[in-house]
């Protein structure tokens, strides 16, 4: 899965705390290279740098001392010692307790075959396991802590509150002679992680562990065995603590991961953790002396949250990204993707570091380890996964070009089906030179090999996977030799859960070596000569052959004379004694001189051409000068042997080979060393972009060693007068940039850093309006200018506190006033132009309130009068015209919406309101107003006799007409009246009137127009006693009259047969009257068809006897 690499701006955030003035720094020992980077116990690695002692002197490969250390102030000669772990290598002044540690990482290797991952399992030793007896037990470091030669072990168990130590007590070679004893260093509380030393320069590993609860303690646990113990017991002296700060509302942090590492390069190495609550790690400054552990308890406090999940930071890892000599910090977020690196531009004395740099992962991340995978000089990234879900690993490759430079990485690439990975560490585990991969797994009984099969390309498919079997799980695990045979094994912490007593487990490394023979001297021997032959160093066994017999010798080195010439080669006594290649040594029996030499100087600058002097046989043919890193130079003229242009891998020990003309033996010189005069790396260091406008100035900085002066220069050519300051060099014009740094005659310059100069960008802007109502949007668009290349940012200040950045943004001002609103474009990153604002006044006006709001009139003569008929609709509008129109009638807290036009027309009483908009956006309701019908409106029907209009709760109102009356007088208090229906009243618009109803129930309709000038309506039920049936009836659908009705009949069912003008039967109709108006009987139909028009009869009998009935119907259609 690809993943973009994202970078914040650099140097937005620079933490630069001053401790100590670096006039004050006295001088430390400084390491430029290590050469080579990987070797096999018993070789030899040129430790090149600068201000080294030359007593006192303790070289270590990780948690192991060299037991062989040639010294001199800028080159030490060290032996690689069993027990090297893949770490930095570190120089200690034991006398004045200053560490130099190199940029690089060492890691031990072997002479073997190369292996694939499925024949890793058949090379590992059975398991081994050595209980801690201790519930969880969880990390691990490895140190000589008694330095015997032997690594120790030391684990954390978060179940007690014990560290376990085992000491490592082997006595001879190999994994059958490993024995360790156990002891515990007990405490007040658990802790998680354990990391180990040297703090105080004393050249004994001290140890560091990190409290699990209580208050968020780091405990530091001097190591005194050199004055108070012994080999295979060491000793430490009462813990110490330095407390991580609380967060700010009290609560305590919970410390996370710890790590030692020279920040500032002031030759003591800053304790540095990790806050697991949140995004935050803790810097300590370390002011040791030997045997005296000095801490500042207040630490530096670096913070990290891009992407930050909801927890604090998961891994941490110190290592030189960019090779300038300053270890960058790097963290990871510990419950979401992304890890942080914080480019490191300190000086001693003084922390600077970048604002952190995101680099995105697939994944959350546990564990980081750093290592050159590639071989290319830059340090890779490896993380462990962890979310449990996921089971994956990832690799981020460096790509980084430039010393100095700000770090670059490629995306992470996953490797799959790595199970619950936690801890990591890097190694070459099978012997070919290259680093390999190891994960634990805290899921599954088993961890991860993964050998790195194609170190040129970073790629999951340069990995090769073993899954190799436990008998629990693992948890953390290391890469390190611990039976002394020059293979790297490895260990781990074995069974850690909470519910169990955990283990420290071992898988000892039996890869076969693979050996090839070191030749020490000529193999054309001359007379009285021998030459040496040396096997790989490896603690076992060696097995020499002559001509392909065996012979006695079993050292590691075989001396040959003149007279022992023969074909010889070696094997190891492991399971597979395989024989080296031969070196075939000749006895050419002639007497030949040794030849000698020596350089016009030992002590060169880097970019010097030495000559070589040479004194040798005169009969010598042939000269052969070889040195450090694979150089040679051949001829048979002696002034063809020079050394030209020396460099940082020119240190090291020379050779001259001489050949004699006359027999072809061979002879070497002794060896002559060469130490090249290297300075520190300096770079040109920018706290901003690589920027600088017209107007403005930039200041360069770079590292401050004591005892050096310094020479800044543009385009290659000092200033004038030279500028010397390393601490800031003020600057306004482009160009490249360089600094020398100058010692005993030596100089050597740094790489350019190239300023680009721009023209300030011209702010400039469009707002959508000017003048606008308080609350309502207006939109800013910037319209700005600047240099082609940059990016413009552009920052908005809206005169009201309130602020924005972007192109185009939208600020609503929410109270009525003058504005001054402000542009300021800059470019992005670059800081030190002035950048000047641009203006424009805004005018926002008051939303209308109080009597401003009462707009809605009506059409009544009076505009503010909003009475109407009941049974018209009143017509409201606003006078001034507005942009948008909502009116709504309001009932309780409910709004109805009725118009969104100027006008709307309100038909019920109601309280009405409109929601107005006008040209400035203002928006506000208008003052409520209440519409109602009049009060004295509507007309009425009288009777003008002795009759009464009653009120029925079913029927309304209606008027019972007495026995026998036919007809009634009705009279209105209506003008213009208008009665219906019209075939029952006298005079339909009359005011009194005669109305004959024409069935048993008969409504009576009136309208007219009322006292208030409405037009109103009225209705009266008139109902005639007794049975009543229609005479006739008109179905033909108008509404009027379409069913044949039987009236007043009531309280019991009734049977009707319909028969035609001849006396058949036309229907049978079973009725059930109610009270209801709705008395229909018969529609005109029979058997689903429409009966013609004519006459017809009925014959009624209902079930109380009472309501018989009979007679004739005329039906018209």
């Amino acid at each position: 899965m690809l993943k973009q690499t994202i970078m914040k701006l650099k140097h937005l955030v620079i933490i630069a705390i001053s401790l100590i003035s670096s006039s004050a720094v006295a001088q430390v020992p400084y390491i430029n290279k290590i050469s080579p980077n990987s070797a096999a116990v018993g070789e030899t690695i040129n430790i090149i740098g600068s201000d080294f002692p030359t007593s006192n002197v303790t070289v270590f490969f990780g948690g192991v001392a060299a037991t062989t250390v040639d010294a001199s102030a800028s080159l030490l000669i060290a032996t690689v010692p069993y027990g090297a772990t893949f770490e930095q290598i570190s120089v200690v002044n034991t006398l004045t307790g200053d560490i130099a540690y190199s940029n690089q990482k060492f890691f031990n290797t072997f002479e073997a075959a190369d292996l694939g991952a499925d024949e890793i399992n058949d090379h590992l030793s059975s398991q081994v396991t050595n209980n801690t007896n201790e519930f969880q037990t969880q990390d691990l470091c490895t140190c000589d802590l008694d330095k015997d030669g032997d690594l120790d072990i030391i684990l954390s168990n978060v179940g007690s509150n014990n560290i376990t130590v085992f000491t490592n007590t082997s006595t001879a070679p190999g994994s059958s002679n490993a024995s360790f004893v156990k002891s515990s260093i007990s405490n007040t509380q658990k802790v998680t992680n354990v990391i180990c030393g040297d703090l105080d320069g004393d050249g004994y590993a001290d140890l560091v562990a990190n409290e699990l609860g209580g208050s968020g303690l780091l405990y530091i646990y001097r190591n005194t065995t050199a004055a108070d113990g012994s080999v295979d017991a060491p000793v430490f002296a009462a813990k110490q603590t330095v407390q991580i700060p609380n967060l700010s509302n009290g609560d305590i942090r919970k410390p996370g991961k710890i790590a030692i590492a020279d920040l500032d390069l002031d030759g003591h190495p800053e304790l540095v953790a990790l806050a697991e609550d949140d995004n935050s790690l803790f810097i300590y400054q370390n002011s040791s002396t030997p045997e005296t552990i000095t801490l500042n308890a207040t630490p530096v406090i670096l913070t990290a949250s891009e992407n930050s999940g909801t927890a604090g930071l998961g891994g941490l890892e110190i290592a030189d990204m960019n090779n300038d000599g300053f270890p960058e910090i790097i963290t990871s977020n510990f419950t979401d993707r992304g890890l942080y690196v914080f480019e490191n531009h300190s000086n001693p004395g003084n922390f600077s570091f970048n604002s952190p740099q995101f680099v995105d992962s697939g994944a959350s991340i546990r564990t980081i380890k750093v290592g050159d995978l590639d071989q290319n000089g830059f340090a890779d990234i490896v993380l462990s996964n962890s979310d449990v879900s996921i089971h994956l690993v990832e690799i981020i490759a460096n790509t980084s070009t430039t010393v100095g430079s700000t770090p670059t990485f490629a995306n992470s690439f996953e490797i799959q089906d790595i199970q619950r990975s936690w801890g990591l560490d890097l190694g070459d585990i099978d012997g070919d030179g290259d680093l390999d991969i190891v994960f634990a797994s805290v899921g599954t009984n088993n961890f991860y090999v993964l050998t790195n099969d194609n170190p040129t390309s970073i790629a999951a498919a340069s990995y090769s996977v073993s899954n190799v079997p436990l008998t629990n799980n693992s948890r953390n695990i290391k890469i390190a030799d611990l039976d002394n045979d020059g293979r790297p094994d490895f260990v781990f912490t074995n069974n850690s859960t909470a519910a169990a007593q955990g283990a420290m487990g071992i898988k000892y490394n039996e890869v076969c070596f693979d050996p090839e023979i070191t030749v020490d001297g000529s193999t054309k021997l001359c007379t009285g000569e021998t030459v040496d032959l040396i096997a790989p160093e490896t603690g076992l066994s060696y097995i020499w052959k002559k001509n392909g017999t065996i012979i006695a010798a079993t050292s590691r080195t075989l001396t040959v004379t003149e007279s022992d010439a023969g074909n010889y080669t070696v094997a190891i006594a492991d399971a597979c004694s395989n024989d080296s290649p031969a070196i075939t040594v000749q006895s050419l029996s002639a007497s030949y001189t040794t030849p000698s030499f020596t350089f016009n100087t030992n002590t060169p600058c880097v970019g010097e051409d030495l000559s070589v002097n040479i004194i040798s046989d005169p009969s010598t043919s042939n000269f052969k000068l070889t040195g450090p890193n694979n150089f040679e130079v051949e001829g048979t003229d002696v002034t063809a042997i020079t050394v030209s242009s020396v460099d940082i891998n020119s240190s090291g020990s020379y050779v001259l080979t001489t050949t004699s003309s006359s027999s072809g033996c061979e002879i070497n010189s002794a060896p002559v060393t060469l130490e090249v005069v290297v300075l520190p790396t300096v770079t040109v260091n920018n706290e901003e972009a690589d920027q600088i406008c017209d107007g403005s100035s930039l200041t360069l900085t770079t590292s401050t060693f004591s005892g050096y002066t310094y020479d800044w220069k543009l385009n290659g050519s000092s200033f004038t007068p030279a500028q010397t300051d390393p601490a800031g060099l003020t600057i306004t014009d482009e160009g490249d940039y360089s600094v020398t740094i100058l010692k005993s005659g030596c100089a050597e310059t740094s790489e350019e850093r190239t300023i680009t100069k721009n023209t300030p960008p011209v702010a400039s802007f469009t707002p959508s309006a000017t003048t606008l109502c308080e609350g309502a949007d207006i939109s800013y668009i910037a319209t700005s200018t600047g240099d082609t290349g940059l990016t413009l940012v552009n920052t908005w200040d809206f005169g009201d506190g309130s602020t924005a950045t972007g192109n185009t943004v939208s600020h609503a001002h929410a109270s009525a006033g003058t504005y001054t609103v402000s542009l300021t474009t800059s470019y992005a990153g670059v800081t030190n132009c002035t950048y000047t604002p641009t203006t424009q006044e805004i005018t926002i006006t008051a939303t209308p309130s109080g009597s401003a709001l009462n707009l809605i009139r009506s059409d009544n003569s009076d505009p503010v009068n909003y009475e109407k008929c009941e049974e018209s609709s009143l017509l409201l509008r606003v006078q001034d015209p507005y942009t948008s129109y909502n009116w709504k009638t309001i009932s309780g807290t409910d709004t109805t919406t009725v118009s969104q036009t100027s006008t709307a027309q309100i038909s019920g009483e109601s309280r009405t309101t409109v929601l107005l908009r006008d040209d400035l956006q203002c928006s506000f309701y208008a003052s409520e107003v209440q519409v109602s019908n009049y009060i004295n409106g509507g007309i009425s029907i009288l009777p003008t006799g002795s009759n009464q209009i009653v009120s029925d709760p079913t029927l309304g109102q209606i008027i019972n007409l007495e026995e026998d009356q036919y007809t009634i007088n009705l009279s209105t208090d209506a003008t213009s009246p208008v009665w219906t229906p019209e075939d029952i009243i006298d005079n339909p618009t009359a005011i009194d009137v005669l109305v004959t109803p024409s069935s048993a129930r008969e409504q009576v309709f009136l309208s007219g127009i009322d006292l208030q000038d409405c037009q109103a309506t009225d209705s009266v039920l008139l109902i005639t006693p007794g049975v009543r049936a229609d005479k006739s009836f008109t179905p033909n659908g108008d509404g009027i009259n379409d069913c044949w009705q039987i009236s007043n009949v009531s309280g019991t069912d009734c049977e009707i047969t319909i028969f035609d003008a001849k006396g058949r039967k036309v229907k049978d109709i079973s009725f059930s009257p109610d009270n209801s108006f709705d008395d229909c009987v018969w529609d005109g139909r029979a058997n689903g068809q429409e009966m013609p028009n004519g006459t017809y009869y009925f014959r009624m009998s209902c079930s109380d006897s009472e309501n018989e009935s009979g007679g004739a119907i005329f039906m018209a259609r």
